[in-house]
C-alpha cells in the first residue's frame, strides 16, 4: 500500500519534487564539475611529469663541462642530472622554435606521439605535434632552422610533447600559446655534434628533493661561478598550471559550495512544507496501526529518492561541465598542452555522492518524525497556526494608511519567515553570481584597454639575439627609434622575482600605477608590483635583493607601486647604472615595421598580443554565461518551488478573497507586488555582495594578474534585470493558478 502511496505523493507534489530534483542536480553538477576541473588538471600534470621525468631544478650558465655535471650529481639527494642545450631558432616562415638537446634522455625525455622515438643517437628533428599540426608539417618534411648563427637542415623524424613546455609561451608578455608561430623541437647530441663539431650545453637539469635554498647553496658552493638556479615552481608550465589549479580551488570553494548548500536548504524547506500538508494523511496512517517510525521511514524515502536521483544525474552533469573545459578541444587546451585529458574526481567528491542522498533521507526522516509528535487524534487535525502578535510595523501610521495589498504582503512575510528568507536567498545568490561574473568580464576588459590601448604605444616587440652586446642593442634602439628593456632574475626574500630595467624615453612602453594611470618613471629607486607591495614593501621602505649567482646584497628604496603581469620590481636604466648592476638589453619596443636584422631573433606585434588576450576573453565569456545561466536556473527553481508552496499555504485566504469579490487580476497583483519586494531586497543585498565576491576572486587571481575591479553599465543591467525578470516570470506562472482555484474545496477544509 505504501509503495503505491510513494508514487501518488510524488505525482501530487510533482512541481515541488521536480524543483528539488533540479536543485540537487544543479548543486551537485556545479560543485563536482568545478572540483573535477582543477583536480583533473593537477592529476594530469602529475602523470605527465612522471612519464617524462620532469626535473625539480634547472641550472643555467654559458656552458657546462662534464666535471661540473659530476659536481651536480654529487649533491646530496640528487637522483639524476643531465646536461642540455636550449636555444631559440627561427624558420624562414617567420616562426620560432626553441631548440632542445638532451645529453642523456634515460630519465628526462620528451613524450612520443608519432614517428620515431627520440634517443641520444637519433637523426633528424623531433617536433612539437601542435606546431606540426598548425603549420601542416608531416613526418619526413625538411625544416631549415637558424640558431645562433648556424643553420640546421633536417627532416622531421618524430612528433613529440614536452612537459618542459606545458605552457608554451615565447615570453612573459604572451598570454596564450600560439603554436602556429612559436613552439619547440628536440635534436640528439649526435645531430648537435654534426653541426657544431662538438657538443655544447648551457643547462643542467637535476632531480632532487632538496629545498630550493639548500640546492642553491650547494650549486653556488660547487660551481662557484655566475649561475642561475630555477626551481620547477618558478617555471612557466608549473606556475601557470598551478595558478589554474588554485583559481579552480577558489572558484569551487566559493560559488559551487553555495549552490549545493542552497540545494540542501531548499530540500529542507520543501520537505517541511510537504510534511505539514501531509499531516492528516500521516494521522490516518497512525490510526490504521502504522508505527510512527515506519511512517517517518516512508516519508524519508522521498528525500532519499530525490537525493539519489539528483546526485547521480548531477554527476553526469558534473562530468559534462568538466569535459567542456578539460578536453583536447576545450577552453583549457588553448593554454595547457597535455598528452591526455582524463577526468578525475577528488576523494571528497565520492563522499558527497554517497553521503548527500543519505543526509537528505535523514533530514526528511527527522522533519516527518517531528511532525508526528503527539497523539493520533492531534495528527488527524491540520497543524495549528502559531499565534502571531502584531509586529512593530503593524502598529505604525505607515501600516494603517497602507493599501490592502501592502498590508497583506507584510503580514504574509512575517507569518512565513522561512519561506520569505529562502526566497530572498535565492534572488540574492543569483544576483551575487551574475553581478560578480559580469564584473569579472568588465574588469578584464578594463585591464586590457588600460594596458594595451593606453600604455602600450608600440606596434612591434623585438626580442634580441642572446649573443648581442649592449652597445649593439643601443645602436638598434636608435635605428628603430625604440624603447628597451632588460630582465634579470633576482632573489627577494627567498623568492624568485623579475627585475625589469627600462628606458622608455620615447614613451612607447608604459607602466601603470594601482589606479590604472600611466607612471612617469623616475630615477633613485624602484617600483614594486602590487604582489611585492603586499609582502611588506611599501613606498619609502628600503628593499634588499641579490642577483642570481651573487651573494652581494643590493639596497634601494621603493618610490612607487605598479600593476604588472609578472611578479617583480621595475627601475630606470639610470638607477640600474647608479647601483652598478650588470644587465643585458633583451627587448626593444618600436613603431617601425619591416624589421630585418640578424640580431633580432623574433618579432611580436601588438596585434598578436591583443589576439591572445581576445582568445582568453572568449574562454572567459563561455564560462561566465554558463554561470549566469546556472544562476538563472537556480533562481527559477528556488522561487517557483517556494511560490508553489506559498500558493498551497495561502489557498484558503485567496479563496476567501475571491468569495468577497476580488478578481483574479487583483489577486495576481497582490502576489506580484510581494515578489517584487522580495526581489528588490535580494538585489539591494546582492549587488554589494557581488562586488565583495569579485574582490575575493581578484585577490585569488593576484598570483597571475593584477587588476582593479571595474563594473560597466552592462553588469548593472544584467545583474538587476535577470533576477527581476526571473522573479516576475515565476510569479506570473503561479498567479495563473488562481483562475482554476476550487473555492468550495478550499473553504471546506476543516479548521483545527
Amino acid at each position: 500500500m505504501l509503495k503505491r502511496k510513494i508514487i501518488r505523493t510524488l505525482l501530487n507534489y510533482k512541481a515541488q519534487m521536480i524543483s528539488m530534483l533540479l536543485m540537487i542536480i544543479l548543486g551537485v553538477g556545479i560543485f563536482l564539475g568545478c572540483n573535477i576541473e582543477w583536480y583533473s588538471i593537477k592529476t594530469n600534470r602529475t602523470n605527465y611529469y612522471e612519464d617524462t621525468g620532469y626535473p625539480e631544478y634547472r641550472i643555467y650558465k654559458d656552458s657546462f663541462s662534464l666535471d661540473e655535471l659530476q659536481y651536480v650529481k654529487d649533491f646530496s639527494d640528487v637522483k639524476y642530472a643531465t646536461r642540455a642545450l636550449t636555444a631559440l631558432g627561427s624558420l624562414n616562415n617567420n616562426t620560432y622554435l626553441m631548440l632542445n638537446v638532451l645529453e642523456d634522455c634515460q630519465n628526462i625525455k620528451p613524450l612520443y606521439i608519432d614517428g620515431e622515438v627520440y634517443s641520444n643517437e637519433a637523426d633528424g628533428i623531433y617536433l612539437s605535434d601542435l606546431y606540426a599540426k598548425e603549420n601542416n608539417i608531416k613526418l619526413n618534411d625538411y625544416l631549415d632552422i637558424e640558431v645562433e648563427g648556424f643553420k640546421i637542415h633536417e627532416p622531421v623524424k618524430g612528433l613529440i610533447k614536452s612537459s618542459e613546455y606545458l605552457i608554451c609561451l615565447k615570453d612573459s608578455s604572451q598570454l596564450l600559446p600560439n603554436y602556429k608561430e612559436y613552439a619547440y623541437c628536440y635534436l640528439s647530441p649526435k645531430m648537435l655534434t654534426k653541426y657544431l663539431g662538438q657538443a655544447f650545453y648551457n643547462t643542467v637539469y637535476a632531480s632532487s628533493k632538496l629545498s630550493t635554498s639548500d640546492f642553491e647553496a650547494e650549486a653556488f658552493n660547487a660551481l662557484s661561478v655566475s649561475i642561475t638556479v630555477v626551481s620547477y615552481q618558478d617555471e612557466t608550465g608549473y606556475s601557470g598550471s598551478n595558478g589554474e589549479i588554485e583559481e579552480g580551488k577558489t572558484m569551487a570553494l566559493l560559488i559551487p559550495t553555495a549552490f549545493i548548500l542552497i540545494a540542501v536548504l531548499t530540500m529542507v524547506t520543501t520537505m517541511a512544507r510537504i510534511s505539514t500538508n501531509e499531516r492528516i494523511q500521516m494521522g490516518v496512517l497512525k490510526s490504521l496501526g502504522f508505527k510512527r517510525k515506519k511512517i517517518a521511514r516512508h516519508y524519508s524515502l522521498y528525500g532519499l529518492i530525490i537525493g539519489t536521483a539528483g546526485t547521480l544525474i548531477g554527476c553526469v552533469l558534473a562530468y559534462g561541465i568538466a569535459y567542456y573545459i578539460i578536453n583536447p578541444k576545450g577552453p583549457m587546451s588553448t593554454y595547457l598542452d597535455f598528452p591526455s585529458w582524463h577526468l578525475y574526481m577528488p576523494w571528497y567528491g565520492v563522499l558527497i555522492v554517497i553521503l548527500l542522498p543519505i543526509t537528505l533521507g535523514i533530514i526528511s526522516y527527522l522533519i516527518v518524525n517531528s511532525e508526528l509528535k503527539g497523539t493520533t487524534c492531534e495528527t488527524l487535525k491540520p497543524k495549528r497556526e502559531k499565534a502571531v502578535k502584531a509586529s512593530h510595523i503593524e502598529k505604525t501610521k505607515f501600516f494603517s494608511k497602507a493599501s490592502f495589498q501592502t498590508k497583506w504582503n507584510i503580514r504574509d512575510m512575517l507569518r512565513h519567515k522561512a519561506r520569505t528568507i529562502m526566497s530572498i536567498i535565492g534572488v540574492l545568490f543569483s544576483t551575487v553570481l551574475i553581478f560578480a561574473c559580469m564584473g569579472m568580464r568588465d574588469t578584464v576588459i578594463d585591464f586590457k584597454n588600460t594596458l594595451y590601448n593606453e600604455n602600450y604605444n608600440f606596434e612591434n616587440k623585438l626580442t634580441l639575439n642572446s649573443q648581442i652586446s649592449n652597445t649593439k642593442a643601443l645602436d638598434l634602439a636608435s635605428k628603430y627609434e625604440a624603447d628597451y628593456e632588460a630582465n634579470i632574475a633576482i632573489k627577494l626574500n627567498d623568492k624568485t622575482v623579475v627585475l625589469s630595467i627600462i628606458n622608455n624615453s620615447r614613451n612607447l612602453l608604459g607602466i601603470i600605477d594601482e589606479k590604472g594611470n600611466r607612471l612617469e618613471l623616475k630615477d633613485g629607486g624602484v617600483y614594486v608590483c602590487r604582489r611585492v607591495k603586499d609582502d611588506g614593501y611599501k613606498i619609502n621602505k628600503e628593499i634588499d635583493f641579490n642577483l642570481y649567482g651573487s651573494k652581494e646584497k643590493i639596497t634601494s628604496k621603493v618610490i612607487g607601486v605598479c600593476l604588472s603581469m609578472t611578479e617583480g620590481i621595475y627601475m630606470t636604466e639610470n638607477t640600474a647604472n647608479d647601483l652598478g648592476l650588470t644587465y643585458k638589453i633583451q627587448t626593444l619596443y618600436t613603431n617601425l615595421n619591416a624589421i630585418v636584422d640578424s640580431n633580432v631573433s623574433s618579432v611580436t606585434t601588438k596585434a598578436e598580443l591583443l589576439s591572445a588576450f581576445n582568445t582568453m576573453m572568449e574562454m572567459m565569456d563561455s564560462m561566465i554565461w554558463i554561470l549566469i545561466l546556472s544562476s538563472a536556473i537556480l533562481a527559477v527553481v528556488v522561487l517557483y518551488n517556494l511560490a508553489s508552496l506559498g500558493y498551497i499555504e495561502k489557498i484558503r485566504e485567496m479563496s476567501t478573497l475571491k468569495v468577497i469579490g476580488f478578481t483574479n487580476k487583483k489577486i495576481a497583483k497582490i502576489l506580484v507586488v510581494g515578489t517584487i519586494w522580495i526581489t528588490v531586497i535580494g538585489l539591494i543585498i546582492g549587488l554589494p555582495l557581488g562586488a565583495y565576491l569579485l574582490d575575493i576572486l581578484l585577490r585569488a587571481l593576484a598570483g597571475e594578474y593584477e587588476m582593479n575591479m571595474a563594473f560597466g553599465y552592462l553588469s548593472y543591467i544584467v545583474g538587476i534585470v535577470v533576477p527581476l525578470l526571473v522573479s516576475l516570470v515565476t510569479i506570473c506562472l503561479i498567479s495563473k493558478k488562481t483562475k482554476k482555484l476550487d473555492m468550495v474545496s478550499a473553504l471546506k477544509e476543516r479548521e483545527a
